[in-house]
């Protein structure tokens, strides 16, 4: 069972799933809900009209997290659990359940976007944000809280990236999953070109003869999608 994923809200859940069959996301049905997943990486298609985009964990009893997170910041009690922001806004779904999302066999199945990295969040403070996750369970993996940027994984194997202020010169969406394609990632552009899926940004900032080599995307619900070379 996974015990961590990613909430994107779909108002029109056709659209939502047309966007990712057309991007050949792995697509399944759970407990009633509606899940488009990326190998381990699950997203749940939330039609609620209070959908968020945030993420989502699941544990039996959240009582002593609770209220260590309540020293940072306020937490509300919802129908299965409590719901809180982190310093970026995201919300984060706190749900109290043995059991998370059970994961298909065929969950190996790569997107048509590459091999995708984790999640990325953007705040003023990697410290400060990182106060949150640790109390949440995550621990560093790479980088740094004093540097731009900080990799951190829970024991789930779900890996987030926190940016700093003013390290990334493009547009951010919180929260946005992340792919790394190397030199493929010109060919994975053109892919997404073919299916019509527009670009919310073309990124040249990254390359001295200004090609665009990097880009980012959005789904219906404004989950954002970072398909860079590196």
């Amino acid at each position: 069972m996974k015990k961590s994923l990613i909430v994107s809200p779909a108002p029109d859940l056709k659209k939502s799933l047309d966007f990712y069959r057309r991007l050949n996301f792995f697509e399944f049905e759970s407990e009633g809900r509606q899940y488009v997943a990326d190998k381990e990486y699950i997203i749940e298609l939330d039609s609620s009209k209070h959908a968020r985009a945030g993420l989502k964990f699941f544990k039996k009893d959240w009582l002593d997290t609770v209220r260590q997170l309540r020293t940072l910041t306020e937490v509300i009690r919802i129908d299965n659990g409590y719901l809180l922001a982190d310093f970026t806004g995201m919300w984060i779904y706190l749900v109290e359940s043995m059991e998370g999302v059970g994961i298909p066999v065929v969950l190996e199945k790569q997107s048509g976007l590459g091999s995708i990295a984790g999640l990325s969040l953007e705040g003023i403070s990697i410290a400060q944000m990182n106060k949150i996750w640790k109390i949440l369970g995550f621990e560093k993996t790479m980088g740094d809280e004093t540097a731009g940027w900080m990799s951190i994984k829970n024991d789930d194997g779900f890996t987030i990236s926190l940016m700093g202020a003013n390290a990334c010169p493009h547009l951010f969406f919180n929260p946005s999953l992340t792919y790394f394609n190397g030199t493929d990632n010109l060919d994975v552009i053109q892919n997404i070109r073919t299916l019509n899926i527009p670009f919310t940004e073309e990124i040249t900032a990254f390359n001295k003869d200004g090609i665009v080599d990097n880009v980012i995307i959005r789904d219906p619900g404004g989950l954002g999608y970072f398909i860079f070379s590196d």
